[in-house]
């Protein structure tokens, strides 16, 4: 049986003395990219380490690739070893964001081959509901060792000619508001829209209002009403506006049973770099 991708406060408080537990802090603001790293600083869950979306989950900006480009498989398990992962840690990642950049360590950590991963369910406000210890101490471990190949592999990864071309069968699902999906406001990216033929299911709905993944059950419906009770994970592609929350997404459908699905990192923002690739509104949709 596969590891669920979530875990309690309340079983994360059970390992949290665990010497191969690594634990890692996501909390992060697309305006303010200073600010997780402020909020660490001030508190934190005990022996977490800080992980920024732009330094740490990203690599520096290339053609085609979108805000926050996709490192290799290889800078990934460099990375995290630099951190003191290694194939027998148990590593767990939260955020206060509904997970949405919890999510991308979850979903870069498979790719580095890394198969012990969680992320907390609730973030850090599940955590303080259990009146747990919180700390301001960084933690140093020594270099990890990443061993054996990738969980996933470079075909969980869709690149944009694969969509540009019109030659993929799978259905592209957006996680962006819908706000953003109909073009309606764009305050991040040069131009508004969405992909053609993309469908919207905005990450924020896969959750309740503390901020858990909704029952399976209910993620399972949310799903099934948007692609059919036929489709499998298997023919799913995963975007938001740069790769980042579209992994949200694909949390909530192995939550809910569908496996295999992939991503498109360079998402919305990618996407766009190239002119002449049409950018679809709600009219045109």
């Amino acid at each position: 049986m596969s590891l669920t991708p979530t875990i309690s406060a309340v079983e994360l408080s059970t390992l949290i003395d665990a010497p191969n537990l690594r634990l890692f802090d996501c909390r992060f603001s697309l305006k303010d990219t200073d600010l997780g790293a402020t909020q660490y600083s001030r508190s934190h869950l005990p022996n977490a380490q800080y992980m920024h979306l732009d330094h740490d989950l990203s690599i520096h900006a290339t053609a085609g690739a979108g805000r926050h480009p996709l490192p290799s498989i290889d800078e990934a398990r460099r990375m995290f070893e630099s951190k003191g992962v290694s194939s027998d840690s148990i590593v767990v990642a939260y955020d206060a964001n509904y997970n949405a950049f919890a999510g991308r360590l979850w979903w870069l950590a498979r790719y580095a081959g890394i198969s012990n991963v969680r992320i907390l369910d609730g973030g850090l406000q599940a955590w303080a509901e259990l009146e747990m210890p919180m700390s301001n101490e960084v933690p140093v471990f020594e270099k990890g060792r990443i061993q054996g190949s990738s969980t996933m592999n470079v075909a969980s990864v869709v690149e944009i000619e694969e969509i540009a071309n019109g030659k993929s069968s799978s259905m592209l699902i957006d996680a962006r508001d819908y706000i953003r999906y109909a073009g309606h406001k764009e305050p991040l990216d040069k131009r508004a829209g969405h992909v053609p033929n993309a469908l919207n299911a905005p990450f924020t709905e896969n959750m309740d209002e503390e901020g858990k993944f909704l029952p399976k059950g209910v993620l399972r419906k949310r799903f099934s009403d948007l692609i059919g009770n036929e489709a499998t994970g298997d023919n799913i592609i995963h975007m938001c506006g740069s790769g980042v929350t579209a992994c949200n997404n694909i949390i909530a459908m192995e939550l809910a049973g569908y496996t295999g699905s992939v991503l498109y990192p360079g998402s919305w923002s990618g996407w766009i770099e190239d002119p002449q690739h049409a950018a679809a509104t709600e009219a045109e949709s």
